[in-house]
């Protein structure tokens, strides 16, 4: 009898065993999906990223494609007025941004830009789409504005 009664007990904490492996084993497949899931997400954002930045340089590559040519092609050796015309000719910043459709609002959070004092500040547009344009609008204080607008490429 006491052989019969230890071989139950026996079976009990086998099966008890193999529920807990069990357990162990799903929450490791449950950590690898979502790291799998993380990661799917992160490689998009990234890619949005790295589009926006190649986006960017495109469009400025075609901004500045009248400007003349520096006298030098050494960019340390710029003389004052052409450091001057650069400034005075290209506003860039970059971050993030959140948009209200309720108020037609875009709130740009910037992380730092050209100019230094909207470094680490926030700048709201107005904005309207119309077909394939964005149309962002700026306010001052004195009631001038500028209005910039995008087409979509096609």
């Amino acid at each position: 009898m006491k052989t019969n009664l230890s071989a139950n007990r026996q079976k009990g904490i086998l099966l008890l065993e193999a529920m807990i492996a069990i357990l162990l084993f799903s929450v490791g497949v449950l950590a690898v999906v979502g790291l799998q899931a993380n990661a799917i997400k992160n490689v998009a954002q990234s890619k949005f990223r790295s589009d926006g930045a190649f986006l960017a340089n495109q469009l400025l590559g075609q901004m500045w494609s009248d400007r003349a040519k520096y006298s030098s092609n050494a960019l340390w050796q710029a003389t004052a007025e052409e450091n001057k015309a650069t400034a005075q000719g290209i506003m860039t910043y970059f971050g993030t941004y959140s948009v209200s459709e309720a108020d037609r609002t875009i709130a740009i959070h910037i992380e730092a830009s050209s100019f230094p004092n909207w470094n680490e500040a926030d700048q709201t547009r107005i904005f309207a789409i119309a077909g394939d344009q964005l149309t962002l609008t700026t306010r001052a204080l004195g009631g001038s504005g500028a209005n910039v607008v995008w087409t979509r490429a096609k």
